[in-house]
C-alpha cells in the first residue's frame, strides 16, 4: 500500500476480427485515479505489436478469476480489463 504503483489500464476488445489492445499508463495509482494518467496517453496496440511485457502479464492474469491481485503482475478486474504492473 506504500509503496508507488504504476501500471498499465489494458483493455482487450475485438474490433473487424482484430483483437486491440488499449494501453493507458498510470502513474501512482494510490492517488487520485484523474491525476495519475497523462493526457492523450492512450496507445492502441494490435496482438502483433503489443509488447512483450504486458502481453506475459495478461496470460499470468488470465489464469486467476476477476477482482485478483497478483503481487508484481497486477489486477484482473472484469473480462478484458486488466490493470498491469510496470
Amino acid at each position: 500500500q506504500h509503496k508507488t504503483l504504476n501500471m498499465f489500464y489494458v483493455r482487450i476488445y475485438k474490433e473487424d476480427d482484430v483483437q486491440l489492445f488499449d494501453v493507458i499508463p498510470m502513474l501512482n495509482v494510490h492517488k487520485d485515479p484523474h491525476d495519475c494518467i497523462a493526457e492523450n496517453s492512450l496507445v492502441t496496440y494490435t496482438e502483433s505489436d503489443v509488447p512483450e511485457e504486458i502481453m506475459g502479464k495478461i496470460s499470468v492474469l488470465s489464469m486467476v478469476q476477476s477482482g485478483e491481485y497478483v503481487d508484481d503482475v497486477g489486477y484482473r478486474d472484469e473480462a478484458g480489463s486488466f490493470y498491469i504492473a510496470q
